[in-house]
């Protein structure tokens, strides 16, 4: 940043009036340090100062999006709330709250060590950042081929990091995949916005317009499509009752609790039943524990109801089986089990799933696969069908604590491997 007079100036295109102590300042060139929350995607009394820049990344986590962006030979990141529609290697316009700046005296340049002479201090860089990926490992979902049947409520469940919300963003179209289509009935909409996709998303943190009713959080996604008043009306009151906020439909949501506020998120997208499908990302992070059982229920009520395909993402098994006809279990990025919440717990198909459903989850023992049997310390056990003959892997015996029992007698010791 240079100033002269009272003005900062980065390049050619940014610059601003500058106030309070930044003002009294000898001219010359600085540092300047914002955070990404004060570089928003839109104009505010305090964020006025435009920086025009080439998006570079996009992200999205939770209620919250950012986009990386260069201008004037700076990378900036802008973070705000709620989604906006960056597209990667477009200009956007964002803007600057300059009263939340810090300046420095410079201490480094990053572009010329000789700029000023080398006992000075310098920070020098050489890397090579690539943003397509090279290896297996460079991607967060690796193949995945998967058909959801309309009207199903299925579950995506996996440890954190495991590529569910990932897989939920790329339905909706708020990220794109690397490689790969998305099909909705036969459709090709991998290119498409998301508003173009005719799809509903609860998100983990609430989504709502605090300056607004309850009752005109719901009516908006109706309205704004021109549904007639008195189906709007309707709707509300519908969902309202579901959700048990009725009482609440002419409160402003500025005033509501977390989970209320929640609940109002999720109402919002489960208002309008025309839908291709609707998503919930982890929706009950914020809704007491005394609360969720109920809501969930409320949820499966309404699916039941309606039939509309829902997909619900988490990483509490509880969450999952209580709700879905199908869960998807995913680990690293693959889907290593699809099935009833019965089939999961009876009938683990992957050690990680045997580990990852139930509560103590199973064990698993190292065996002998010998005269077309399996043998648990020299003891033959027996098997519901034959065993394939082209598996591979060491050969293990998983079963559930729950289906041990004592006897007077029993298998000898032997060795036991997770």
């Amino acid at each position: 940043m240079t100033k002269q007079g009272r003005r900062a100036s980065m390049g050619k295109d940014i610059s601003w009036e500058l106030s309070g102590a930044q003002a009294d300042l000898a001219d010359g060139v600085y540092n300047l340090a914002v955070r990404p929350h004060h570089v928003l995607p839109f104009k505010t009394e305090q964020a006025s100062v435009p920086i025009v820049g080439k998006v570079l990344v996009t992200e999205l986590s939770g209620s919250e999006s950012s986009a990386h962006f260069e201008a004037d030979m700076a990378n900036w990141v802008s973070l705000a709330r709620g989604i906006h529609r960056y597209h990667v290697g477009e200009n956007h316009e964002f803007f600057m709250d300059p009263t939340q700046c810090f300046v420095f005296a410079l201490m480094a340049h990053w572009w010329d060590r000789t700029h000023y002479g080398k006992d000075n201090p310098c920070l020098s860089c050489d890397t090579a950042i690539s943003r397509t990926p090279q290896t297996p490992d460079d991607y967060a979902l690796k193949q995945i081929d998967l058909d959801w049947h309309d009207g199903g409520a299925y579950a995506l469940l996996g440890p954190s990091g495991c590529g569910k919300s990932t897989l939920l963003n790329i339905i909706s179209g708020l990220r794109a995949p690397s490689e790969g289509r998305i099909l909705f009935d036969d459709q090709d909409v991998t290119h498409l916005p998301p508003d173009q996709r005719n799809i509903a998303q609860v998100f983990q943190f609430p989504v709502i317009y605090d300056t607004m009713t309850v009752y005109d959080n719901l009516a908006f996604p109706l309205r704004n499509r021109g549904v007639a008043s008195h189906l709007v009306d309707k709707r509300v009151h519908e969902i309202a009752q579901i959700l048990e906020v009725e009482d609440m439909l002419n409160v402003r949501a500025a005033g509501l609790s977390p989970d209320n506020k929640q609940k109002i998120s999720m109402g919002r997208g489960l208002v309008r039943d025309d839908v291709n499908v609707v998503m919930f990302d982890e929706p009950l992070t914020v809704i007491d524990p005394h609360l969720k059982w109920k809501l969930r229920s409320k949820l499966k009520e309404l699916h039941q109801r309606v039939r509309a395909t829902m997909i619900y993402v988490t990483h509490d098994q509880t969450e999952a089986l209580t709700f879905a006809d199908q869960v998807v279990v995913m680990q690293e990025g693959e889907i290593v089990q699809i099935g009833t919440p019965v089939e999961l717990f009876e009938r683990p198909a992957h050690t990680f799933v045997g580990h990852f459903i139930g509560s103590p989850r199973h064990e698993c023992f190292a065996c002998d696969l010998r005269d077309g049997g399996a043998f648990l310390g020299g003891q033959n056990v027996a098997l519901e069908g034959p065993i394939d003959a082209h598996r591979s892997g060491a050969p293990q015996i998983g079963v559930r604590p729950e289906y041990i029992s004592f006897a007077d007698q029993g298998l000898p010791p032997w060795s036991k491997s997770r």
